[in-house]
């Protein structure tokens, strides 16, 4: 659509009123947004010491939200499969 001279002046552009552009506006600013909002705490892993080993072995994992309201289960993988890990200790530090 083009404009002409007497559509000067209406705040129309291609035949989108500017209050659909502040609709849009904030739609796409909700849409970005709110995923923030909720993943403020998701968990985190930071670190895996010692970063491989073997069945049995011990591994500690240190991270951020691991609490067990967070975490329920914990997965080591290598390349092709998932292993379900042993739960033994989870505990909360608060620096």
């Amino acid at each position: 659509m083009f404009a002409t001279q007497s559509d000067a002046g209406k705040g129309t552009a291609h035949g989108v009123r500017p209050a659909s552009y502040w609709k849009w506006s904030v739609a796409l600013l909700m849409l970005f947004l709110v995923p923030l909002l909720f993943a403020q705490n998701a968990a985190k892993v930071t670190a895996v010491d010692p970063t491989s080993g073997k069945v049995n072995d011990s591994v500690t994992v240190t991270g951020e939200n691991l609490g067990k309201d967070s975490v329920v289960a914990v997965f080591l993988s290598d390349a092709q499969d998932d292993f379900k890990a042993t739960l033994v200790d989870q505990v909360i530090t608060r620096f």
